[in-house]
């Protein structure tokens, strides 16, 4: 797991990860990746929006891997990718809407994850009304919180 934030990469952990890297100390962020992993990731995932990270997570795939991302990112962004190497290693770029799965399916999964204790989702989420969006806001920049999910009329 990529992150600039201590607490969110001690979630991370928390949650799984093998190992962490704090990109805003990290010089090599890539090179870092393809030493841990013996020459690259399979996959990359981006969730952050921010267009400079594609360029490094698809240079920390190995060949023929797949790098996919749910940012949103605002219209007219790009992001400068090595195409060579994009070219010769026969890597993959893939935006993903809504989670690319079929929810009749996907979600009935992650519930019984969920009943297993393999996968609880109530710890990635807090709670807030709307009048402390700004609460939800710093918190999550902040690493204390990974996915706020904002209640309209204290629903």
């Amino acid at each position: 797991a990529v992150d600039i934030n201590d607490k969110r990469l001690e979630q991370a952990r928390f949650f799984g990860a093998t190992h962490t890297i704090n990109g805003g100390v990290s010089k090599d962020v890539a090179g870092e990746i393809k030493a841990l992993t013996g020459g690259g990731t399979n996959y990359a995932f981006d969730s952050t929006g921010v267009p400079k990270i594609i360029p490094i997570a698809i240079k920390a795939l190995r060949a023929k891997g797949m790098c996919g991302t749910v940012g949103s990112f605002s219209p007219g962004e790009t992001a400068a990718i090595d195409l060579l190497d994009f070219f010769t290693q026969g890597k993959c770029f893939k935006g993903i809407v809504e989670g690319e799965s079929n929810a009749d399916e996907f979600i009935p999964k992650l519930i019984a994850l969920n009943q297993q204790g393999r996968f609880p989702y109530d710890q990635l989420i807090k709670f807030y009304d709307f009048a402390d969006i700004n609460e939800a806001i710093s918190d999550a920049e902040n690493g204390r919180v990974l996915k706020p999910v904002i209640r309209f009329n204290g629903g």
